[in-house]
């Protein structure tokens, strides 16, 4: 017994403070990591679930056919920008330049669809069960989060005590936000790699706080907050506190060190800032706009589905609304969820800590300055997640989420202050308390994984075989609207515009822009009340939605038997025998 104990010690302690403890820990949150991944992912993952995964994809799928970074999800609004500058509509409704996203990402996952080359065609009927090219970019997204989550244990390990360092690893690992992000397949986990990119550059850079290996290092985050930048504009938002740290904490050296962050982000972002500027005369693109959309002139996504929007009723009190809401709901609801668990309160109690370490008080004010900044600039441009089923607890717009690992890591610190205060000697029953600690704060994970199991679909309101199927109605050259132009180009494979917002805008696309050949409905407009149908903004709509299609309106035959959630109206019989 006391030989078996004894062997527990050494091996408690080989895991925390002996020599090879950081290999161990490495590897056994690779182990871990891998085990989790191949769980969740055989669980959970039924398919892409939002409209910028579906995007992210398409994207990747057009560089990698050759097209360029073009797409076939049609804006109404860039429509009106490319014609505003002396662009032929009838080629930007076809396939348009891509004016919304940033390139990395799906450039990125380009190369993985070129190495592996799934499969596009879809099975119908009951043999349908994943869209191949998914499912390699879900493994895409989630190989990110296993290196993002490694890096970062990496960094505290060389300024936390290593039973911090440990437990906040474990607790990352067990993290069910991340996970439900990678399976998302959104750039999130790549941003994630890429923040604890900077966090570690930050840790080494007051390390060498002395040397001139100090610039190195911060010149490494810069060109980590430019390349964050390429892949998603929002990302760039943390160049305002690397660039204030800098000028609080740089030392002598300060000056020096911030105007090498501006020097290196403005290098990396400029040729495809200039490239948007040169396109759309916008810096960002249509993201340019992001902080007019959901406003109270704008509400939702009706400013990309109009193809001159009015601008006249837009003002300051619009802007102001939008962020006490948006601000009042992070501070009200959004902070308390940030991980699924309870560390948040950990971390601001000990936030108030005073640390010997220089370091860890530095890398404190990091996080801080990082929230402070985020609280004040998020707001005006964060938008919900748009066509997301799941609505997965970290995304790729929530920059917030990007500082868990920190709040793991502060609350673990407070953990350990707490348990040393019971002036417990045994090591035995020190990890007994931190794995109790760990359990308590990874319940959303292992909820999970018990039953009851997702849908085999993401329906509703995504059911690929449908999209496909009615896709292939279409001829050469011709155009679709629909309420879910996203998933139409990402499975169908075809020009597919936003729904208009009002039956006289279709009419207007229609008649001076492109013929639509086709509108496609699905659940998203079908499965509303019957008041918000003929109350609200669809009440043009109202008519064909409810099958009553005027006799003046272009499009006369609907598809029969596609059920109640599903409404194909089109120009003529195009699924009887030669109709297409």
């Amino acid at each position: 017994m006391a030989l078996g104990s004894l062997r527990l010690q050494t091996l408690v302690y080989s895991a925390t403070v002996g020599r090879f403890a950081t290999v161990f820990q490495v590897a056994f949150a690779i182990a871990a990591s891998l085990g989790l991944l191949l769980l969740y992912h055989s669980i959970h993952f039924k398919g892409l679930d939002s409209e910028e995964s579906m995007e992210m994809a398409h994207l990747a799928r057009q560089i990698h056919e050759g097209q360029g970074f073009t797409t076939l999800r049609i804006r109404p609004l860039g429509v009106g920008i490319f014609q505003q500058r002396g662009v032929d509509p009838r080629l930007t409704t076809q396939r348009q330049p891509e004016i919304e996203h940033a390139p990395l990402y799906p450039w990125m996952l380009a190369l993985v669809f070129k190495a592996v080359r799934p499969p596009t065609d879809i099975a119908t009927g009951r043999t349908f069960t994943v869209f191949k090219p998914e499912t390699w970019a879900a493994l895409f997204s989630e190989g990110w989060l296993l290196l993002a989550i490694p890096l970062f244990f990496l960094a505290v390990r060389r300024i936390a005590d290593p039973r911090v360092a440990l437990v906040t690893l474990t607790l990352l690992v067990f993290c069910n936000s991340f996970w439900r992000a990678a399976i998302a397949a959104t750039p999130f986990t790549f941003l994630l790699f890429i923040f604890c990119t900077i966090v570690y550059a930050v840790v080494r850079f007051h390390e060498l706080s002395e040397s001139w290996w100090s610039v190195f290092w911060i010149a490494v985050a810069a060109l980590a907050v430019g390349i964050g930048f390429l892949a998603k504009y929002r990302f760039g938002l943390l160049l305002a506190p690397l660039v204030t740290h800098v000028l609080i904490f740089g030392g002598r050296r300060r000056i020096l060190h911030a105007v090498l962050v501006l020097a290196i982000v403005a290098a990396v972002a400029a040729p495809w800032v200039l490239r948007n500027q040169r396109l759309t005369g916008l810096p960002l693109g249509l993201a340019t706009y992001a902080p007019v959309e959901f406003t109270d002139v704008f509400p939702e996504k009706n400013l990309e589905r109009q193809v001159n929007p009015k601008f006249a009723d837009f003002g300051y009190k619009q802007i102001q609304r939008k962020w006490l809401a948006n601000s009042r709901n992070f501070l009200e609801t959004g902070i308390k969820s940030l991980g699924s668990n309870y560390l948040i309160f950990f971390m601001i109690t000990g936030l108030f800590l005073g640390f010997k370490s220089p370091i860890l008080r530095r890398l404190r004010w990091f996080m801080l300055i990082c929230l402070g900044w985020m609280i004040l600039l998020v707001p005006f441009i964060w938008n919900p997640e748009s066509g997301s089923v799941t609505q997965a607890a970290a995304h790729s717009g929530d920059l917030y989420a990007l500082l868990i690992p920190l709040i793991f890591f502060y609350g673990a610190i407070f953990f350990f202050i707490l348990y040393d205060r019971l002036d417990l000697s045994s090591r035995l029953v020190m990890i007994l308390t931190a794995s109790a600690f760990i359990l308590v704060n990874s319940l959303s994970l292992i909820y999970a994984l018990l039953p009851p199991r997702p849908p085999l679909y993401r329906f509703p309101p995504y059911y690929p075989p449908m999209i496909q199927t009615v896709s292939k109605w279409m001829g050469p050259g011709e155009l679709m609207m629909s309420d879910m132009p996203w998933a139409v180009a990402w499975y169908g494979n075809v020009p597919c515009m936003d729904l208009s917002k009002t039956v006289p805008q279709y009419l207007e696309i229609n008649d001076y822009l492109h013929k639509i050949s086709a509108i496609y409905f699905t659940p998203i407009t079908m499965s509303r009340s019957f008041n918000d149908i003929v109350g609200g903004e669809m009440s043009t709509w109202a008519p064909i939605l409810f099958r009553q299609v005027p006799e003046n309106f272009p499009l006369r035959a609907p598809v029969p038997n596609l059920g109640r959630e599903f409404l194909f109206i089109t120009d003529r019989v195009r699924w009887a025998p030669g109709g297409g």
